[in-house]
Formats: C-alpha cells, sequence, structure tokens
C-alpha cells in the first residue's frame, strides 16, 4: 500500500517538470520599424493600425509593431486657408504593409502624390490682386478657389489639383476685370508641381 503512493506521487512530479519546461521555450517576439516619410508640399495626416500622427513636410514618423505583423495605413494631405477652409483637392493613400524583418529595420515607406495630382503655386507680378482660381475650366475636373493673392511677387503654394495632359489654369482679379488663362504642361510624374506666374 505504501508502494503505491509513492509511485502516484512520482508520476505528478515528471508531469509538473514537464509542464515548466514547456513554457520556458515560448519564443518572445521581435518588434521592428516602420518609418513613413512625407514627400509631399503640405503636412500628412497618416493612421496605422488605427493610431493617427501628423508628418512634416520633408519629415517622417516612425512606428513599431511585432516582424511579420500587418500594417494598415490611411493617410492624406491637401492646403488649407489660414481659416481652415481647403484649396483644391484631397489626396489621398490606403496602403497595406507588414513590419519588416530584424535585418531590414528601420525600413523606410515614401508617401509621394501620384502622378494624376499636381501642386499649384502662384507668383503674382501684376498690378492686381487676383481673387478666383480657376483649374481645369471648361473640363469635368473643372475647381474653384476664391482666395486672394496680392501683387508682391511671393511664390503662394495654393492647392492640389487633378493632372492632364490639357490641364490649364484660369486667375480673374479681385475686381473681375482681367483674367490669366493658359494651357499648361506638366510631366505627369511623381510629386509633380507647376508654377503659375501672373504678369
Amino acid at each position: 500500500m505504501k508502494q503505491s503512493k509513492l509511485m502516484l506521487v512520482a508520476v505528478f512530479v515528471v508531469i509538473g517538470c514537464s509542464s515548466v519546461f514547456f513554457t520556458s521555450c515560448k519564443k518572445s517576439k521581435t518588434v521592428t520599424e516602420i518609418d513613413f516619410y512625407n514627400n509631399t508640399y503640405t503636412p500628412v495626416t497618416i493612421t496605422v493600425n488605427g493610431a493617427t500622427s501628423t508628418i512634416p513636410i520633408g519629415s517622417f514618423v516612425a512606428y513599431t509593431g511585432d516582424e511579420g505583423s500587418a500594417v494598415n495605413v490611411t493617410a492624406t494631405t491637401a492646403n488649407y486657408s489660414t481659416s481652415g477652409s481647403q484649396i483644391g483637392e484631397q489626396v489621398s493613400w490606403t496602403i497595406s504593409d507588414i513590419y519588416p524583418s530584424s535585418s531590414n529595420s528601420p525600413q523606410q515607406d515614401n508617401i509621394d502624390v501620384p502622378s494624376t495630382y499636381f501642386f499649384l503655386k502662384i507668383i503674382n507680378q501684376s498690378a492686381l490682386t487676383i481673387g478666383q482660381v480657376y483649374v481645369n475650366y471648361g473640363l469635368t475636373a473643372q475647381t474653384l478657389d476664391n482666395i486672394l493673392i496680392p501683387n508682391n511677387d511671393n511664390v503662394y503654394d495654393i492647392g492640389y489639383y487633378l493632372a492632364f495632359t490639357n490641364s490649364n489654369v484660369n486667375l480673374i482679379s479681385a475686381g473681375g476685370s482681367v483674367n490669366w488663362d493658359y494651357n499648361i504642361s506638366l510631366p505627369l510624374t511623381i510629386n509633380q508641381d507647376y508654377i503659375f506666374t501672373a504678369n
């Protein structure tokens, strides 16, 4: 009878040791990094797996996660007036990626404006203040922004617009007496801009 009790205790000891050994063999996860670079002309609002940040122009933000895990990204950018009104179009991205291996961390992901958009800048060298900016006038993608651009020879960032082989810019003076209407030639490349000079 005593012998049976001893055997039972021995079985429990073996099982307990086996359980401890299994737990100690779990592999720890490796955390890696993706850096999202803003190559646009305006700040980018980015959301990565639910966490939102703003990337300044020419800068980047870093996100970290478990190696090999999914990265779901949405991002937007646009130019805004001093009163907070959007000027031109909003550009948006949806990106799917995975966190890199440790040997490739940090990984650089570039946020580029596609060739289907261009960023408009205006220099007003005329004697008048510009009051209205039409882009792609007469086309389906026509836009109108009511903004004042003084005649001080400075370069003003306007906004993003759809890019076509027949895109145009039409400016109207604040009093409506003069307009500047030109077809523009775009390279149709990523991150393209166009500087329009009103004389």
